[in-house]
């Protein structure tokens, strides 16, 4: 049998064991320091006991029996009664600080193990009570030193009996009274997962953060998962509840969603870490800049629709058909042919004549089929004009119609009505009437263009003719004549000339502007289109120019013009150098011996030469006869580019002079 001493003593070393159980890792503590530990024989145990001290465990194990009895229970309390006035114990205030028990008996440290797990309370519960039965003697015995050792028995007991109802009540309103925000509220129902007790808090309300506020993942754009905690008569439409639970997303009209608290966090997680990047973090300005481009060209298209609307010819029912009427007479124009190209090659003099025929010919000529064409456009923007000024009539305002007709009269609302209606027309007249004499200039317009594409289509088709297309490979192809002559000094010269060509190149197209220029102005065709044309203000513009003055500025036209020009002439030298090396020698020889060449001289020379007559006639005829080969090996027939040369009538004309001689 041990003392009571030994027993106490072994009974404050397993309190200290198991109170630095709780604590990993053990350290050493002090009797006053946080923890506290036990002091048996002035040396201070924090780590737990060997196993083969058994004694204390049964020991435990008989007080605990012992405990559950009826009468061990009232001992014990009449014990801790009477031995009130030695016993002490800590308060939450502070370890190491002494208080007296209250009138009941039992210490604060009692009343604070209340809110420890219920093994941990029966075990402090146990000890206390072998302390009450042992306190009195052991204080005795002790001495001056007894209190330091009941201090630190109190302290141990304080550590298995965990914290104090009033501290885990005061710990949990703090942390109740920081939550700000959802993440403090999860972090809240994390640390108490039933919320805080029975007098905790079990659910909390959350609203979106305001745009300008400033505690987002984004700065002062909030993110999908930043909520801000409010009382819940504060709760809007769309509100959040956080919970141990989870997280309850609610929406007006709409199925509410749950979320665990890990889901919600691991996904506000990830939106951050997203957010962080250059592409997530700054697409929605890019986003909104687009979308503000797109909008900002959506609205200048439409301005500039409107206007079109307004000004446009074809967007105005009365002015559709007459304008596609008279493009279609324009385009009409257009066929019209001013230059006529044969198939076969022409004499030059036929085809001038035939070209003048095409362009000033009284009855199918050009210039007809042109002013017949200006007649129907004339007549058609006449048309128009008279659509317009009936469209722009006033007619009386329904009441007065219902007052001279005697009937009764329409409703106030629809009479209104119809006034609205009317004044819009008359306007939309008025702006009718203002646009007439700027359609009329426009197809003016449009008609002298046409007639200048009329030119440069001719023109093409020339230099086609004579220059040959370049870009499909096709070669010039003839179109006129010119015949080979001798001159009197045996010079190989051509007819026409090359200054003939020259004249008749420009009498050409002189002939064609002609047919042109003839046409009067569009706005002075007719009476009516030269006072909508006076109306408006079309004598404050400058004049219209002519289709010469225009062609005579345009660097195509006359580009083009030069072109074959300078085509024909290169093609007349080619024609006339080779005439010159073909017929030049063998005709000039020809020539001039049909000039000197006298019948009655030759047969008087033969005559007197009577013995030698037959040698000298047979080198004649051979010198004729050599002389007709020359003629008949000539080519006298040469295709250059569009010039044709013809030089049969040179040769045929020189055959009869040898053929007289033989």
């Amino acid at each position: 049998p041990r003392s009571r001493e030994e027993v106490v003593a072994a009974a404050a070393a397993t309190a200290a064991a198991a109170a630095a159980s709780k604590r990993r890792p053990p350290r050493l503590l002090d009797g006053s320091g946080p923890g506290g530990a036990g002091s048996v024989g002035g040396k201070l145990w924090s780590q737990r006991p060997p196993r083969q001290s058994s004694r204390s465990e049964e020991l435990f194990r008989s007080l605990e029996v012992q405990d559950r009895s009826p009468i061990h229970r009232s001992s014990s309390s009449t014990l801790s009664r009477g031995a009130g006035s030695d016993v002490r114990s800590s308060t939450p205030r502070g370890r190491g600080s002494v208080d007296p028990p209250d009138g009941g008996g039992r210490s604060s440290g009692s009343r604070s193990s209340d809110t420890a797990p219920r093994s941990l309370r029966r075990r402090g519960s146990h000890l206390r009570a072998i302390k009450a039965v042992y306190a009195a003697e052991s204080l005795a015995a002790a001495g001056p030193g007894a209190e330091e050792f009941h201090r630190a028995i109190d302290a141990a007991l304080d550590a298995v009996a965990g914290p104090s109802e009033a501290e885990a009540e005061a710990r949990m309103a703090r942390d109740l009274a920081a939550i700000r925000t959802g993440e403090d509220a999860i972090k809240f129902f994390t640390r108490y997962t039933d919320g805080g007790g029975a007098s905790g808090v079990k659910l909390l309300y959350c609203n979106r953060p305001p745009p300008s506020s400033e505690g987002g993942a984004q700065g002062p754009d909030p993110g999908p998962y930043d909520l801000v905690v409010v009382p819940k008569d504060q709760a809007q439409p769309e509100y959040f509840t956080i919970s141990a639970s989870g997280v309850v997303h609610f929406r007006p009209g709409q199925l509410s969603e749950c979320m665990p608290l890990s889901e919600w966090m691991q996904h506000a997680l990830m939106f951050r870490v997203l957010c962080s990047m250059t592409f997530f973090r700054l697409y929605p300005h890019r986003k909104a800049l687009s979308q503000w481009r797109a909008n900002a060209r959506h609205a200048c298209f439409c301005r500039q629709r409107s206007r079109l609307a307004r000004r446009c010819f074809l967007a105005k029912p009365l002015f559709v058909g007459p304008v596609l009427e008279a493009r279609r007479i324009a385009a009409e124009a257009e066929t019209v042919e001013v230059l006529q190209l044969p198939e076969q090659c022409m004499q030059l003099e036929d085809f001038t004549e035939l070209q003048t025929s095409v362009c000033l010919d009284p009855v199918r000529g050009a210039r007809r089929q042109l002013e017949a064409q200006q007649e129907a456009l004339g007549g058609e923007l006449e048309r128009l004009v008279l659509a317009v000024g009936r469209a722009g009539e006033v007619t009386p305002p329904p009441w007065e119609r219902a007052i001279a007709t005697n009937s009764k009269g329409k409703p106030m609302l629809q009479e209104k009505k119809e006034a609205r209606e009317q004044s819009r027309r008359v306007k939309m007249a008025k702006e009718d009437e203002g646009m007439v004499g700027s359609c009329v200039r426009l197809a003016a317009l449009v008609f002298q263009a046409t007639l200048a594409a009329m030119l440069h289509r001719a023109a093409g088709e020339m230099a086609r003719r004579v220059l040959g297309a370049g870009a499909t490979g096709e070669p010039p192809r003839k179109l006129l004549c010119v015949a080979a002559e001798l001159e009197a000094d045996g010079d190989v010269a051509l007819r026409p000339a090359p200054e003939a060509f020259e004249q008749a190149m420009d009498r050409l197209w002189e002939d064609a502007l002609g047919a042109v220029d003839a046409l009067p102005p569009l706005e002075s065709a007719s009476a009516r289109l030269r006072a909508v044309a006076d109306a408006a203000g079309a004598w404050r513009r400058p004049p219209p120019r002519s289709v010469r003055e225009i062609l005579s500025s345009d660097r195509a036209w006359l580009d083009l013009t030069a072109n074959i020009a300078g085509a024909v002439r290169a093609q007349l030298a080619e024609a006339h150098a080779f005439a010159r090396s073909e017929l030049q020698g063998p005709c000039s020889r020809v020539q001039r011996f049909g000039m000197d060449w006298r019948e009655a001289a030759y047969a008087a020379a033969r005559t007197a030469a009577q013995p030698h007559a037959f040698a000298g006639l047979s080198e004649d005829m051979e010198r004729m006869r050599s002389m007709q080969e020359d003629l008949a090996k000539c080519r006298v027939h040469r295709v250059v580019g569009s010039i044709v040369l013809d030089a049969r009538a040179l040769r045929d004309g020189l055959v009869p002079v040898t053929e007289r001689a033989l």
